[in-house]
């Protein structure tokens, strides 16, 4: 087989983020995300009261902010997973909401 076949079919069956990847991110994705809420439950939500729990319990709220964004940021591959499996009956379905998600996810994220 010649180097060009080879990458033509490297490129042909290339598929990502793949079954293990995305299978991984839609598992442990939202359970980062849960536990990040989950060790800041006792606080309420409110930015200034966030801000108060921070100077009592910096290590805990760190903890907890890392896990929520560790989270956010596998959801990537399980979105692109997701929308790649509608797109075989509805791409335009799969575009918008893939693209809102993303948006969505990043802009809690920054």
């Amino acid at each position: 087989m010649s180097d060009t076949t080879q990458e033509q079919n490297l490129k042909k069956n290339y598929d990502f983020p793949g079954r293990w990847l995305g299978g991984a991110a839609l598992i442990f994705g939202p359970l980062l995300m849960l536990t990040g809420v989950a060790l800041r439950y006792r606080f309420h939500f409110f930015f200034p009261d966030q801000l108060a729990a921070f100077q009592d319990y910096p290590a805990l709220l760190t903890a907890s902010y890392n896990a929520f964004a560790a989270g956010n940021v596998l959801m990537l591959p399980a979105v692109i997973l997701l929308a790649k499996r509608i797109a075989g009956r509805r791409p335009h379905w799969a575009f918008w909401g893939a693209t809102f998600s993303v948006f969505g996810l990043f802009t809690r994220t920054f």
